[in-house]
């Protein structure tokens, strides 16, 4: 493999900073795994939370191309709805760069 500088080598690379592992699940999503010590974390998010909602808009709605861009923010803030057990909550998230 042979890598090449380009005009967006210098540019920085966004990992996701949710710490969250999101898949599809139904027609909308559910998380699959929270990393300890990361916002998805200390949010109080739990592997099997169904995602029903991200700042109001439909989580049905959202292509995995969205939602991989909304966690690779640093320093955004939102609001995600999660329905857990058959109970809906929404929760504030803040990302954080995590290394």
């Amino acid at each position: 493999m042979i890598l090449k500088k380009t005009a967006r080598t210098n540019e920085p690379f966004e990992a996701d900073m949710s710490g969250l592992r999101i898949t599809p699940f139904a027609n909308t999503w559910i998380i699959k795994e929270v990393e300890p010590a990361t916002s998805g974390a200390a949010a109080g998010f739990h592997p099997g939370d169904i995602l029903h909602s991200l700042d109001g808009a439909p989580a049905d709605q959202l292509s995995y191309e969205q939602l991989h861009h909304w966690f690779r923010r640093d320093g955004a803030a939102g609001e995600l709805c999660i329905d857990r057990h058959g109970m809906t909550a929404c929760m504030e998230i803040r990302l954080n760069r995590r290394i």
